[in-house]
Protein backbone atom coordinates (compact mmCIF):
# COMPACT_ATOMS: atom_id res chain seq x y z
CA UNK A 1 0.00 0.00 0.00
CA UNK A 2 1.59 3.59 -0.51
CA UNK A 3 1.28 6.84 0.97
CA UNK A 4 -2.30 7.37 -1.05
CA UNK A 5 -3.95 3.76 0.11
CA UNK A 6 -3.20 2.32 -3.35
CA UNK A 7 -3.04 -1.42 -2.65
CA UNK A 8 -1.95 -3.07 -6.06
CA UNK A 9 -2.59 -6.73 -6.64
CA UNK A 10 -0.30 -8.39 -8.31
CA UNK A 11 -2.09 -11.31 -9.85
CA UNK A 12 0.87 -13.87 -9.72
CA UNK A 13 1.85 -13.50 -6.35
CA UNK A 14 -1.95 -11.97 -5.44
CA UNK A 15 -1.40 -12.95 -1.65
CA UNK A 16 -4.28 -15.98 -2.45
CA UNK A 17 -4.05 -19.43 -1.28
CA UNK A 18 -4.40 -21.68 -4.31
CA UNK A 19 -7.55 -23.58 -3.51
CA UNK A 20 -7.37 -26.28 -6.31
CA UNK A 21 -5.46 -25.45 -9.41
CA UNK A 22 -6.36 -22.14 -11.38
CA UNK A 23 -10.36 -21.84 -10.81
CA UNK A 24 -9.52 -21.76 -7.41
CA UNK A 25 -7.06 -18.99 -7.51
CA UNK A 26 -9.14 -17.04 -9.49
CA UNK A 27 -11.91 -17.53 -7.13
CA UNK A 28 -9.74 -15.90 -4.14
CA UNK A 29 -8.80 -13.06 -6.40
CA UNK A 30 -12.54 -12.63 -7.20
CA UNK A 31 -13.09 -12.28 -3.58
CA UNK A 32 -10.64 -9.28 -3.25
CA UNK A 33 -11.84 -7.98 -5.98
CA UNK A 34 -15.26 -7.81 -4.12
CA UNK A 35 -14.10 -5.74 -0.83
CA UNK A 36 -13.45 -2.62 -2.55
CA UNK A 37 -16.25 -2.35 -4.82
CA UNK A 38 -15.98 1.65 -5.01
CA UNK A 39 -12.72 2.12 -5.99
CA UNK A 40 -11.09 1.33 -9.32
CA UNK A 41 -8.97 -2.36 -9.66
CA UNK A 42 -6.36 -2.60 -11.53
CA UNK A 43 -5.22 -6.12 -12.64
CA UNK A 44 -1.37 -5.88 -13.57
CA UNK A 45 0.25 -9.08 -14.95
CA UNK A 46 2.35 -10.28 -17.85
CA UNK A 47 1.06 -11.39 -20.76
CA UNK A 48 -0.87 -15.05 -20.29
CA UNK A 49 -1.64 -14.92 -16.82
CA UNK A 50 -5.27 -14.99 -16.70
CA UNK A 51 -6.03 -11.01 -16.54
CA UNK A 52 -9.18 -11.31 -18.88
CA UNK A 53 -10.01 -14.56 -17.37
CA UNK A 54 -10.22 -12.94 -13.72
CA UNK A 55 -12.27 -10.21 -15.49
CA UNK A 56 -14.91 -12.70 -16.90
CA UNK A 57 -15.23 -14.54 -13.68
CA UNK A 58 -15.98 -11.06 -11.90
CA UNK A 59 -18.52 -9.81 -14.34
CA UNK A 60 -19.79 -13.38 -14.24
CA UNK A 61 -20.25 -13.39 -10.53
CA UNK A 62 -21.27 -10.57 -9.72
CA UNK A 63 -23.20 -9.00 -12.31
CA UNK A 64 -24.26 -12.54 -14.51
CA UNK A 65 -23.16 -9.88 -17.67
CA UNK A 66 -26.23 -7.72 -17.01
CA UNK A 67 -24.74 -3.68 -17.05
CA UNK A 68 -21.19 -4.79 -17.98
CA UNK A 69 -19.37 -2.93 -21.00
CA UNK A 70 -16.80 -4.54 -21.79
CA UNK A 71 -13.87 -2.42 -23.86
CA UNK A 72 -10.79 -4.15 -25.74
CA UNK A 73 -8.13 -2.01 -25.03
CA UNK A 74 -6.09 -3.16 -27.66
CA UNK A 75 -8.30 -1.73 -30.29
CA UNK A 76 -7.27 1.40 -32.08
CA UNK A 77 -10.75 2.46 -31.22
CA UNK A 78 -9.79 2.84 -27.76
CA UNK A 79 -7.01 5.39 -28.59
CA UNK A 80 -9.05 7.36 -30.64
CA UNK A 81 -12.25 7.84 -27.97
CA UNK A 82 -9.70 8.46 -25.58
CA UNK A 83 -7.77 10.89 -27.30
CA UNK A 84 -11.73 12.50 -27.47
CA UNK A 85 -12.29 12.20 -24.24
CA UNK A 86 -15.52 10.71 -24.96
CA UNK A 87 -15.40 7.13 -23.27
CA UNK A 88 -17.04 7.93 -19.69
CA UNK A 89 -19.45 10.42 -21.30
CA UNK A 90 -20.51 7.61 -23.99
CA UNK A 91 -21.21 5.10 -21.07
CA UNK A 92 -23.03 7.44 -18.93
CA UNK A 93 -25.37 8.94 -21.57
CA UNK A 94 -26.51 5.21 -23.22
CA UNK A 95 -29.78 4.25 -22.18
CA UNK A 96 -28.15 0.74 -20.84
CA UNK A 97 -27.58 -0.36 -17.37
CA UNK A 98 -24.07 0.65 -16.32
CA UNK A 99 -22.75 -1.41 -13.21
CA UNK A 100 -19.41 -2.35 -14.36
CA UNK A 101 -17.03 -0.98 -17.10
CA UNK A 102 -13.91 -3.45 -17.97
CA UNK A 103 -11.05 -1.85 -19.96
CA UNK A 104 -9.39 -5.32 -20.73
CA UNK A 105 -5.68 -4.83 -22.24
CA UNK A 106 -5.04 -1.46 -21.71
CA UNK A 107 -1.97 -0.40 -23.41
CA UNK A 108 1.20 1.87 -22.31
CA UNK A 109 -0.02 5.34 -22.45
CA UNK A 110 2.17 8.40 -22.40
CA UNK A 111 1.87 10.87 -19.45
CA UNK A 112 -1.25 12.90 -21.73
CA UNK A 113 -3.11 9.99 -22.66
CA UNK A 114 -2.63 8.00 -18.95
CA UNK A 115 -4.16 11.40 -17.56
CA UNK A 116 -7.15 11.49 -19.72
CA UNK A 117 -7.61 7.86 -18.79
CA UNK A 118 -7.61 8.45 -15.18
CA UNK A 119 -9.97 11.23 -15.95
CA UNK A 120 -12.45 8.63 -17.54
CA UNK A 121 -11.83 6.51 -14.70
CA UNK A 122 -12.62 8.75 -12.53
CA UNK A 123 -15.83 10.11 -14.26
CA UNK A 124 -17.24 6.48 -13.94
CA UNK A 125 -16.53 5.91 -10.47
CA UNK A 126 -18.46 9.28 -9.43
CA UNK A 127 -21.45 7.93 -12.08
CA UNK A 128 -21.61 4.71 -9.46
CA UNK A 129 -20.14 2.53 -12.02
CA UNK A 130 -17.66 -0.20 -10.97
CA UNK A 131 -13.83 0.13 -12.90
CA UNK A 132 -11.90 -3.24 -13.44
CA UNK A 133 -8.63 -2.64 -15.59
CA UNK A 134 -6.64 -5.18 -16.81
CA UNK A 135 -2.68 -4.29 -18.33
CA UNK A 136 0.72 -5.48 -18.46
CA UNK A 137 3.38 -4.28 -15.71
CA UNK A 138 4.54 -1.95 -18.69
CA UNK A 139 1.72 0.27 -17.85
CA UNK A 140 1.09 -0.74 -14.35
CA UNK A 141 1.75 3.38 -13.40
CA UNK A 142 -1.46 4.04 -14.55
CA UNK A 143 -2.87 3.01 -10.64
CA UNK A 144 -0.35 5.86 -9.08
CA UNK A 145 -2.60 8.62 -10.72
CA UNK A 146 -5.81 7.42 -9.05
CA UNK A 147 -6.34 8.42 -5.60
CA UNK A 148 -7.78 5.54 -4.28
CA UNK A 149 -7.68 2.26 -6.23
CA UNK A 150 -7.13 -2.05 -5.64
Amino acid sequence: MDSWGTLKMPLAMGGVRRKSGRKGFIQGLVKRLVAERDVARFVVAPSGFGKTSLGLEYAASMFSFRGVHWLDCSSPCFLRDLDAGIIAKTLIARPAQLDLVVFDDVPFLADARSECFSHEIDALLEAGCEVLVTTTPAFGAIADAQRDCV
